[in-house]
């Protein structure tokens, strides 16, 4: 399904897609392509489908490394957008090396890309929008791709995100901090290396799939042990899709591990906000200022700054 967005771009965006993670299947990665046409980017970029001696990975390391650099090098594109997550971003960022650049282009992803984008934040204090994989655009609804058009347009402040609860007591009506949208899983495996930012004064959205309560569990206590949880603002709950057949009871289970691990800590925290591996997927912009409003009842996302 094609979708028609009014577009007051000056210019068409120009999209290189990057694929530094894992495999993919073209027929939804040509899907994905016309969608971005739909919302007024035109895609420039070689074909990203390789072999590879390793089944999870899409090409060998050198392969994925050199496409990386480019992407984020360019001068003619304003987006570098992941082709779909998986995992193998963590093994390039070590060897990663990105000339100086006053303006590199946003990089759009989720999950594994996640990791990426907390590197770039470290080192350039570069923002980056959090959303749906090239594969995975075909499978959102409208109402989150007019929420992507919108972002793309430089109108991220007028999207309008579903509310979500509160848990526990909080002092103030308003939270604000620098938003990080990211994948529990690869925020963890950040820690200790040089791709890890100083979380002080962030709103983390947090997501994960296919990960029991225990083990979500050592990855917060890993997080708190190391320090790395020190001042962050709020925490706010994306989707935490379990493996294989869907249990109401298995999300409620995942929920209470954040809100058992984080409130002793002092850590408000929210949930949930529809970001992650299910659809609905909301794209939130990565590095900016945002606000979280709370009423009696209800709290919401608002963001403060463009990514463009």
């Amino acid at each position: 399904m094609l979708y028609n967005f009014p577009m007051n771009l000056q210019k068409m965006l120009r999209v290189y897609p990057i694929a530094p993670s894992s495999t993919f299947l073209a027929p939804q990665y040509e899907a994905g392509l016309e969608i971005l046409k739909s919302l007024g980017c035109r895609i420039d970029g070689p074909m990203p489908i390789r072999q590879s001696s390793v089944a999870y990975l899409n090409g060998e390391d050198a392969e994925r490394l050199v496409e990386l650099e480019n992407a984020l090098g360019s001068d003619k594109h304003e987006i570098a957008w992941a082709v779909r997550g998986g995992y193998g971003l963590t093994r390039l960022l070590p060897l990663l090396q990105l000339p100086m650049k006053k303006k590199r282009p946003i990089v759009v992803g989720f999950s594994d890309t996640s990791a990426l984008m907390l590197h770039l934040w470290k080192h350039e204090q570069a923002k980056s929008l959090h959303a749906a994989g090239i594969t995975k655009l075909s499978d959102e609804p409208s109402e989150t791709l007019h929420a992507l058009s919108s972002i793309l347009q430089g109108r991220a402040e007028e999207v309008r995100y579903p509310a979500f609860h509160r848990y526990g007591a909080q002092k103030n009506k308003n939270i604000d901090g620098v938003l990080l949208p990211c994948n529990l899983f690869m925020l963890r495996h950040l820690v200790g290396t040089e791709s890890m930012p100083n979380l002080a004064g962030t709103i983390l959205i947090l997501e994960e799939i296919g990960e029991s309560p225990y083990r979500m569990d050592g990855m917060l206590t890993q997080l708190w042990a190391s320090g790395a949880l020190k001042n962050v603002q709020a925490v706010v709950v994306g989707h935490l899709t379990p493996r294989g057949e869907i249990k109401n009871e298995v999300r409620e289970e995942t929920l209470h591990v954040f809100i058992r691990c984080l409130t002793p800590l002092g850590i408000p925290v929210f949930g949930q906000i529809p970001v992650g591996h299910e659809s609905p997927n909301w794209p939130i912009p990565f590095g900016v200022k945002a606000r979280i409003c709370s009423d009696e009842k209800m709290s919401r996302l608002e963001i403060l700054e463009n990514i463009l």
